[in-house]
């Protein structure tokens, strides 16, 4: 399959779902997930001529929970996700309003996004 630069996509590495994303290489090859630090790439489907390296590297954004979530930058943790109204008397819609919620030992975030607990999900994945 064909990637472009900035794009993310999810790919099963040892047993676990994650996160990756083509960005902008800083050296042939250097910093890709899939270097084999012997100058060979390591992903199956690529060969010797590996044309991705001088248009992008892969980056592994991290391994994702079992709602699809990338963890928090700065703690590591799994945010929640939740409804930002539910419970809230008169707030309460049919879509909803879903927030995203990470509280660090040094830390408190919010992240508001999307009438759909999918698009608040895709929105916090995608400011990696």
């Amino acid at each position: 399959m064909e990637r472009k630069l900035n794009e993310q996509w999810i790919e099963e590495l040892d047993g676990k779902r994650h996160m990756v994303k083509a960005i902008e290489p800083t050296d042939l090859c250097q910093g890709c997930l899939y270097n084999g630090n012997g100058g060979g790439c390591w992903r199956s489907g690529f060969d010797d001529d590996c044309e991705m390296g001088s248009r992008f590297i892969i980056k592994d954004l991290g391994i994702l929970n079992n709602f699809g979530m990338l963890p928090c930058p700065f703690c590591g943790e799994y945010p929640l996700v939740e409804n930002a109204y539910e419970g809230v008397s008169g707030h309460n819609t049919p879509d909803g309003f879903w927030r995203i919620s990470c509280f660090g030992k040094n830390h408190e975030m919010a992240f508001f996004s999307g009438k759909t607990r999918q698009q608040a999900i895709d929105a916090w994945n995608r400011r990696a």
